[in-house]
């Protein structure tokens, strides 16, 4: 079942561009784990550009990895 769901690009392009400071990712390395230019993602965290789907995706997948590997590693120590 496909839903649409209506989201503030700007708000949604501001946490993108937050979640790759946190990560440390410079944009060029970032645009790579993507799988677009630097350009494309310099334009998706502008917020003036809609960011598609398939990266909205990708961007929930790998920032729950990450959360998941942070909570793994601080069991640890």
């Amino acid at each position: 079942m496909s839903a649409t769901v209506l989201v503030d690009n700007v708000y949604v392009a501001r946490m993108m561009r937050g979640a790759r400071h946190s990560a440390r990712l410079k944009r060029n390395n970032a645009a790579k784990i993507f799988g677009i230019t630097q350009r494309q993602l310099a334009r998706y965290e502008s917020g003036k550009v809609l960011i598609p789907e398939h990266i909205l995706e990708k961007l929930f997948y790998y920032g729950f990895v990450m959360m998941s590997a942070n909570q793994r590693n601080n069991k640890v120590q």
